[in-house]
């Protein structure tokens, strides 16, 4: 995957920076195209601040929340494992 890239005005979130939700449709519909009615916008990468139109792709809810269960569970996976 490609780096990400921020062209947006973020904030913290947490610990992390994000772009609020609104922009990112915006510029994904600029610069993409429509959205289906529904669906959400994912950050593939996982960051929330990113704007690398590679990264983002429309989804359906269901998808969506399928997508960061796995990040989440590789990522809850993965700390326990040694450093290599």
């Amino acid at each position: 995957m490609d780096a990400c890239t921020f062209g947006l005005p973020t904030f913290w979130r947490g610990h992390k920076r994000a772009v609020p939700s609104y922009r990112i449709r915006e510029h994904y519909r600029e610069h993409v195209g429509p959205i289906p009615e529904g669906y959400h916008v994912h950050h593939a990468c996982g960051d929330p601040a990113c704007t690398n139109l590679n990264h983002l792709m429309a989804v359906p809810p269901p998808r969506h929340v399928r997508e960061h269960r796995y990040r989440d569970l590789w990522r809850g996976f993965t700390e326990g494992l040694p450093k290599v």
